[in-house]
Formats: structure tokens, sequence, C-alpha cells
């Protein structure tokens, strides 16, 4: 079955001849990094993306993941030549001039246009704002220890669970860890404290004071519950949540949609920096 779906796929690439190429490697559960291969091509103006190939990486050098690309396409009998576009994230293995996959590629195509991937280069953007910012790194950092704080104790976890009221279509909206390879976790945990804010005041309030914890959870209780307690806390937490959600929807709903071009993406960004600077 994935060798029939894999032949119709490359003749329908093979009968339009021009495509793009997107890379990018992940984790796998069992830690085994796995370098995705897609696709992308147009029929009759419908613009399709096809993940073809997974496979094990053992090095990220740009020359290494080049060496792979190239024998997925001999072995589909794809040519390179026939690249017309290639998208990977910035780091200096995909993206780099010299030694990075991209020039690897124009080495052998000079019309494979590279472009960086757009949402890629908006959550840099996000990771070197709050960096930038001592206010808003404390703030995350807080974030990040609520979410620890919980998160380390199936105990704890369960009492804030069950004192969450449930909202978005009984959806409960639980606290988030923060990553900065994925922005959209900082705009998932500031959503989540926003809404609860008035909740998990109360559950660390119940912890603190509560005669069944040990000495370190009620006192780590009690540190949190005096920080949201500042007025200063409530603000930022309302200001980067209205900041995250619009930053998040142009990212995760709007760039990422398959139907998506250049120009569309430049006129995003623009109307996301024109918003903000009002």
């Amino acid at each position: 079955m994935k060798n029939d779906l894999v032949n119709f796929i490359v003749e329908e690439v093979k009968q339009v001849k021009y495509f793009s190429i997107i890379m990018d490697s992940t984790p796998d559960l069992s830690k085994i990094d796995q370098m995705a291969i897609v696709l992308r091509y147009c029929i009759s103006s419908k613009v399709y993306e096809r993940l073809f190939h997974l496979t094990p990486v053992t090095s990220h050098k740009g020359e290494f993941i080049f060496n792979i690309l190239s024998e997925f396409l001999k072995n589909t009998g794809l040519d390179i030549k026939n690249v017309r576009g290639q998208s990977y994230d910035n780091s200096s293995n995909m993206s780099g001039i010299y030694e990075g996959l991209q020039a690897h590629v124009k080495n052998q195509n000079s019309l494979a246009i590279y472009i960086p991937c757009t949402t890629h280069s908006l959550n840099l953007v996000g990771v070197h704002s709050v960096d930038c910012c001592e206010e808003a790194v404390h703030f995350f950092s807080f974030l990040q220890m609520l979410y620890n704080f919980f998160s380390g104790s199936t105990h704890r976890w369960s009492i804030l669970t069950n004192s969450l009221e449930k909202k978005d279509k009984e959806r409960l909206l639980f606290l988030k860890s923060l990553s900065d390879t994925r922005w959209a976790c900082h705009s998932e945990a500031c959503r989540a404290l926003t809404i609860n804010y008035k909740t998990i005041l109360t559950v660390l309030f119940e912890i603190s004071d509560s005669k069944n914890e040990n000495g370190d959870t009620k006192y780590n209780a009690k540190v949190l519950l005096k920080k949201m307690l500042k007025k200063e806390t409530g603000y930022l937490c309302l200001f980067w949540n209205d900041i995250l959600q619009h930053c998040n929807k142009v990212s995760a709903i709007d760039l990422q949609s398959k139907s998506n071009g250049i120009l569309k993406a430049v006129n995003l960004l623009k109307s996301l920096k024109m918003l903000f600077q009002v």
C-alpha cells in the first residue's frame, strides 16, 4: 500500500515537473531523530503538500542532510534540476549560505530559491523580544515555575485540574510548559493562566494553608501566591496574552496554511507589525 501510494504521488509530481522541498527533523518518542521530507507542488492551481519520507539521521551537517535528499530523489526518480523552491528553518546547517543544505541544493540547481520558514522566523522574533526585556523574562520564568509546581506532583495536578472551571466547549485549559522552539506553548500557557487566574490563586492559597502538605510544598505555594497577587503579574498576563494570541493566530493558522503564498505571508507579517506599533 505504501509503495502504491508513493508511486501515485511520484507520478503526479513528474506530470507537473516542477516542485519544492520542505525538510525538518524532530526526535520521536524513542529519542531517534527523524528527518521528514515533504514535497510541495501545484496541479491546476491547487497546492499539494505531501509527506514522502521519514528517515533517522545521525548528523545534522548540511552535507549529510543533502546526501539524504539526493538518495531520496534518486530512489523516486525525481530530478533535482526540477526543484524550484526549498524551505527550512533558520538553523545554520539548513540555511547557511556556504555549508547549509540550501547551499548544497543551489550548487546543483541555481533555480531552487530558498525561503526561510516564515513561522520559524516569527518564532525567533518572539524569543528574542522576550529575551531583551527583563520583566518579560521574569514573567515567563514564573509561568514555567507555576507549571513545574503543579506538574511535579500528581496530587497537586489533580487538585488544580479538579478546581478548574470547564470552558471552551467543556475543554479544560491546562497550564503548559514553555518551549523556545515552539512559541505557541507560550501562547497556550499564558491563555490558560489568564482564564484560570482566580482559580489558580484559590488553589495556591488552599495548598499553602493546608495542614496535609509538607513544608516545602507550602513554602513554594506561598512564593507563587505572593507573585500572583502582585498587580504587575496580572497586568503582564493580560498584556502578553493579547500579544501572543495575535501572533499565534498568524503563525499557526495563517502562515502554516498550505495554500498560503509568499505575498500573503509578507502582508500578514506587515499587519502584525502595524498592530503592535499602534
